[in-house]
Parts: structure tokens; sequence; C-alpha cells
């Protein structure tokens, strides 16, 4: 069996977990580094790999936290580094704020079958550890690669993070079949996916995670969501300028009363807890296509996604007596979309939501209304074009240190 990492999804039957130690020694959260215990301080394979596997330069700095039995009698291990991700692999920084150390990951994260050399040159697969996270579920996706028999992908390993109070972890398919299930050790856990059992699913977000606690309550399944760390500011060229509005122009008669109209028509339109036919009613200048492309995403991988997500307008002018333009924001379980432009028109009775700003929402779900239509954008000033080129210079100082990091694949 070989490993390589990658972004699909796949475990030859994985059987029932076996872990080194019970998982009654987690005493770790997604906030905080688990502790720095061996896993199997007995094991003397612990980093038995290839002898010409670049991973061996640094495997003797990181410790053992998880271990877990796979079926063929070889295991899954993940060791964790007690340095930065930087300092471990010696790292250098070159943008004008930040460090490599403070930026690059609290620790490296290597995670692998020992001695299974797959086709990059390395049994393992390192990735950054941030101590502190975000969490906006009860499990974060830590890591993924592939396990594969020559040359056909077989299993996907995904190494999740939870908190300390979880018992095991459950995977499940988007209509609830279990494809495996793990124990938890110090906040970590492997879930495997064997890929003949994979259906239609055929990426991370179309799995579903249950945590189960010590006292066995489950959690309700989320999807799973990469394990980000806490962005510190002098790690990036700080947020982009935001693209103004239109100018303010002709106002209709009572532009307090019409704002109001305009969020509230807007906030029923993205009620999913209302009835499509009732919110589409009026709401909408034009609903060509959009119960068709709303009955698909619905129906798609992103339907949880979708449902999570909430609006808020951020900022709205009248540009003629019958027309606004709003800003808004869309906030999910995995992702916050700023900076989005609506539109809403008087149809002489009442406002209306145009039907491109709710076309835009379903497209970024990848359920299009048809005839598509265009993402709306407000015209271009000269000072907005001008703090864009200063803050896209700025950005590419920083976008230096992107790109392949060492002993991954791509």
């Amino acid at each position: 069996m070989s490993c390589r990492q990658d972004g699909g999804t796949g475990s030859d039957s994985t059987e029932a977990t076996t872990v080194v130690p019970s998982p009654e020694t987690a005493v770790t959260t997604t906030n905080q580094a688990p502790l720095l215990t061996t896993a199997d301080p007995t094991s003397t394979s612990t980093t038995a790999t290839s002898p010409n596997d670049p991973a061996n330069t640094y495997l003797g700095r990181t410790t053992e936290i998880y271990r877990r039995a796979l079926p063929d009698g070889q295991n899954f291990v993940v060791r964790l580094s007690t340095e930065s991700y930087a300092t471990v692999f010696g790292l250098t920084w070159n943008a004008p704020t930040g460090s490599a150390e403070e930026c690059l990951g609290d620790h490296a994260v290597f995670v692998g079958v020992p001695g299974d050399v797959g086709p990059w040159g390395s049994a393992w697969v390192a990735t950054s550890w941030f101590d502190e996270t975000s969490p906006s579920q009860p499990v974060m996706l830590q890591s993924s690669m592939w396990a594969a028999d020559s040359a056909i992908s077989r299993t996907e390993y995904l190494v999740v993070r939870t908190d300390s109070d979880a018992r095991e972890v459950v995977l499940t398919s988007m209509d609830g079949i279990e494809l495996d299930r793990s124990a938890v050790v110090n906040g970590v856990a492997m879930v495997a996916v064997d890929h003949h059992a994979r259906g239609a699913d055929r990426a991370v977000n179309d799995r579903r995670v249950t945590v189960v606690a010590k006292d066995g309550q489950p959690s309700a399944p989320s999807p799973l969501v990469p394990a980000a760390g806490n962005v510190r500011s002098a790690c990036g060229p700080g947020e982009p300028p935001s693209r103004p509005l239109p100018e303010r122009r002709g106002q209709p008669g009572d532009p307090a009363r019409a704002e109001t109209q305009i969020r509230q028509r807007h906030a029923l339109l993205v009620d999913r807890s209302v009835p499509t036919d009732q919110r589409l009613a009026d709401v909408l200048d034009d609903d060509t296509g959009v119960q068709d492309a709303i009955v698909h995403l619905d129906a798609s991988q992103y339907r949880d996604i979708a449902a999570s997500a909430t609006y808020s307008i951020d900022e709205l002018v009248f540009t003629q007596p019958d027309e606004a333009w709003f800003r808004y924001t869309i906030a999910t379980v995995t992702e916050t979309y700023s900076d989005r432009f609506g539109i809403a028109v008087f149809n002489g009775a009442v406002w209306q939501i145009t039907r491109a700003t709710i076309c835009q929402d379903l497209a970024l779900a990848l359920s299009p209304c048809q005839p598509t239509s265009k993402v709306i954008e407000p015209p271009s000033t000269p000072e907005w074009q001008a703090a864009w080129q200063e803050w896209m210079s700025r950005a590419n100082l920083y976008n230096a240190n992107d790109g392949c990091g060492p002993l991954s694949q791509c």
C-alpha cells in the first residue's frame, strides 16, 4: 500500500478503531495543542520508514499523538512537532510584517503509514497545525491523504480535530450511511473512506461528521470544515479596500420607510424556513429560473451549508427614486462572503429585489439560475482603483510565502 496526499475522498472497508492510548487520556481542545505524550511509547516502529524517506530528517523532532491499526496490519500515525512549522523545515519569511514562526503554524503535524512510501517519495504528509483556531463546528478537518494500492487510489484518510469531551467521531454520507468511526485521542481522530463505498459523494463537503461525547451524547451531523488558524493581523496585508456603492442620487418620497421595506423583503427572500413559493411571490422583479435553481441547491452537496447561511445588509443607498443599491454579507459555517452587492427596484407599489441579486447567490453554491445572470458590481472609481492597486502590491509581498510545502504533493 502507498499513500499520497490529495483532496479527494475514499477505506478498504476499514474496521473498528484500535487506538493507543484509550480515549480517556484525551485532554485537549481544538483551541489548545494536544499534550505531547506518545500515543504508543512502547512502539519501536513509530518512525520506521524507508531509509531514503525525506521525513526521517524531521520525525525525531516530533511526538506521536495518535495511532490507529489498519485492516492490513499497518498503523496510521499522527505525530506533532514541539517546534513551529517554520522551525522544523527551516523556512524563512519575506513579507514586511509577521514572521515564519508566527504565520506558518505553531507546529508541524505529520500524518502517514510508517514505511509505506507514496509516489511523492515519503510515507508522510506534513501540514501546519495552529493551536488557536476558530471552530464553527464540533469537528474540523486537519489533514487528508490518499492511500493507494499500486497506482490505483483506494482509501482516503481524513484526520480531524475535536475537543476533549469527545469519545469518538462518526463519518457518514449525505444520506446518513455510516462510512467509518474512530475513537478520539488527544483531540485527534482519523476516519477513512473506501472509494468503492462513496457512491455519489465525491468531495469532503459531501460528508457529515457526528461527534459522540464521553457521556454518549451525539452532536448534530455537520460538514467537515478545514481547521484554519486564527489569522494574525501581522501575517497579511490587511483587509482589501471595499468597493464603494454608487453615488447617492434621487431619493424616494420616504427614504426611511423604503429602506425598511427593502430590508424586510430581502430578509424574506433569503429565509429558507419560509416555503419557496411564499418567498418568491412578488418579492423578486423576475423569478425566471429561480425556483429550479433552489430545487437543485436543496438536492446538492451544499444544501446544509446553504441552510446555515445568514445575511446582513451592511449599507444601502438610493441611486434613483425607484432604485437602491446595497452591500451585504453572507456568513455560513464554512465561509463568510462580504462585499457583495444587490439591487432593489420599486415597481410602483412595492420594492422588489432583482433576480440578479438572488441568482448570484445561488451560483455561489453551484446552482445557477437559467438563463444565467452576471455578478452585480457597482461602477468603479479612480480612487478605488488606486487603493486596490496599492493593496494588491502589498498583498503580493505575502503571496511570495505561499506555494507547496515540504512533504506535500502539489
